[in-house]
């Protein structure tokens, strides 16, 4: 038997706009594996780590202003700045090792 299964048209746009956020992200991964290194030779451990929560901290904070404030603005900066954290600690994390 046949499934009449209806399927939605391509919209281009929203498929676009969709992408934007996972794009932002890795932007800011991309910035924070070239940075990282540089954190962890200027810096001691301890204080590299303390670097990173501030990114991560203030990536929490933007999503959720955007959240209750509507800022569509504060979700991509939240997305730059998780990329860039997540990124940054681990390119931290392979110079402190080596």
């Amino acid at each position: 038997t046949r499934h009449n299964v209806a399927k939605d048209a391509f919209n281009f746009v929203k498929e676009l706009v969709s992408g934007i956020p996972q794009t932002i992200f890795l932007i800011g991964a991309f910035l924070g594996a070239i940075t990282g290194p540089f954190w962890a030779q200027n810096l001691d451990r301890k204080r590299t780590v303390f670097a990173n929560y501030i990114f991560c901290f203030a990536s929490s904070l933007c999503i959720l202003l955007s959240y209750y404030k509507e800022w569509r603005i504060l979700f991509y900066i939240s997305r730059f700045l998780l990329g860039y954290q997540g990124e940054h600690v681990h390119s931290t994390k392979q110079s402190i090792s080596t």
